[in-house]
């Protein structure tokens, strides 16, 4: 009996010998991930604009090196992965969250995420003035509910003499009393170019006088326009002003109210 329970002694041990072999063994063997990383939390950058962000991943005994990507709006952004990089491609303004996952698990089995918030801002930005002057008429920057001006807003104001009515702009008027000289300055030096539309306001279409407007790209006269009354149809303003960093805009004159509508700076 003894010479039994012996016996059945040792051939438990060799069997958990065996096991803690065969755990070692696999354990040795196992293929999980181990890390994740991308070289950037947040992307921000302006329609149409491409970039890219390489990424490593460190696995374990040749574990699946692929990665997954769920983009939460596509409207957005448009992702795809070549070789180490993720490359994002803006496709219309907006935000969302890509996020990435490990194909393979982690040692805990379960999968590694990576999450990146992006913003994709509009190519073309809408001027933010800085600095405003009216010599003697008032200007008026902004639109139909937020802007700046020293007197009231007209619902006229960003409509042309043909009835078209514009989302917002710099709006001056001028007192019958006086030939005024009023401007407002924009900051521009990140951008390539302005664009936007000058109009005779409507309720001066009759208007016989003329007013017209200047640019100055620090300090140097860069364009003037064609003189705005009565029988001016809106015409389209499209400069170049790569290279400038204070952008002025300035009106005068003697016509009593026209606008430059919808300004818009993009790179």
């Amino acid at each position: 009996m003894k010479d039994i329970k012996k016996h059945n002694v040792i051939l438990c041990i060799v069997i958990l010998g065996i096991c803690l072999l065969d755990v070692k063994a696999f354990a040795a063997n196992r293929k999980y991930v181990k890390k994740l990383t991308i070289n950037t939390d947040d992307i921000v950058f302006d329609e149409g604009e491409s970039v890219s962000r390489k990424y490593n991943i460190k696995v374990v005994n040749k574990a699946s090196k692929k990665i997954q990507i769920k983009v939460h709006n596509k409207k957005v952004v448009e992702v795809s992965i070549s070789g180490n990089e993720v490359y994002f491609v803006a496709k219309s303004p907006g935000k969302t969250a890509v996020t990435l996952t490990t194909k393979a698990k982690n040692n805990k089995g379960k999968k590694i995420t990576k999450k990146i918030y992006v913003k994709v801002e509009p190519k073309e930005k809408e001027l933010v003035y800085f600095k405003t002057y009216a010599e003697s008429g008032y200007i008026y920057v902004g639109d139909k509910y937020n802007g700046y001006w020293a007197g009231m807003f007209d619902d006229t104001m960003f409509t042309d003499n043909l009835g078209k009515t514009y989302k917002n702009g710099i709006n001056w008027r001028r007192p019958n009393f006086s030939i005024s000289d009023s401007y407002v300055e924009y900051r521009v030096d990140e951008y390539n170019y302005l664009k936007g539309t000058i109009i005779l306001n409507y309720s001066e279409r009759s208007e016989e006088k003329a007013g017209y407007m200047k640019l100055y790209g620090d300090g140097e006269l860069i364009y003037t326009s064609p003189e705005v009354k009565k029988g001016a149809d809106p015409f389209e303003v499209n400069l170049d002003i790569s290279g400038i960093r204070v952008l002025r805009i300035e009106f005068e004159g003697q016509t009593s109210n026209l606008s430059f509508v919808e300004p818009k700076v993009g790179k």
